[in-house]
């Protein structure tokens, strides 16, 4: 196996990881803080139904 086809195979998998990261980090940004909002335990039933 060549150096470069490793390397854009590791660059391959890493960039949609990163992504992952990205939309775990932006779901705790925006729905902490309305979860917290509410401060009672009625605020999942508020947000999805």
């Amino acid at each position: 196996v060549s150096k470069t086809y490793m390397l854009f195979y590791l660059l391959g998998l890493s960039l949609p990881c990163i992504h992952l990261l990205y939309l775990i980090w932006i779901v705790f940004e925006v729905f902490t803080p309305i979860i917290g909002r509410f401060g009672n335990d009625n605020c999942l039933t508020l947000l999805f139904f």
